[in-house]
């Protein structure tokens, strides 16, 4: 039995990333993504990344760029947001 394009990649193995399958994970990592970053409750924020990157153990570290525009000025901060469980 052959395995699957995810399994192959899950794996390390060359895979076809144009994959139906993998298609369709991605467009719902990105829509998931989009919804946790909008997530005002950093409990339920953190406790969705966790469930959608699986295993991060017990302290998980989350590297968040901050784009802000005021008075039409462009500034780009770099923040760390550490948490433990």
């Amino acid at each position: 039995m052959s395995k699957t394009e995810r399994a192959k990649m899950t794996a390390g193995e060359p895979y076809q990333q144009f994959d139906p399958e993998l298609i369709e994970r991605r467009k719902f990592i990105r829509q998931r993504i989009q919804q946790l970053n909008q997530e005002v409750d950093n409990e339920r924020r953190n406790q969705g990344f966790k469930k959608l990157l699986g295993d991060v153990g017990d302290d998980f570290l989350l590297k968040v760029t901050l784009n802000l525009i005021t008075d039409g000025i462009f500034t780009s901060v770099t923040t760390f947001t550490a948490t433990t469980t």
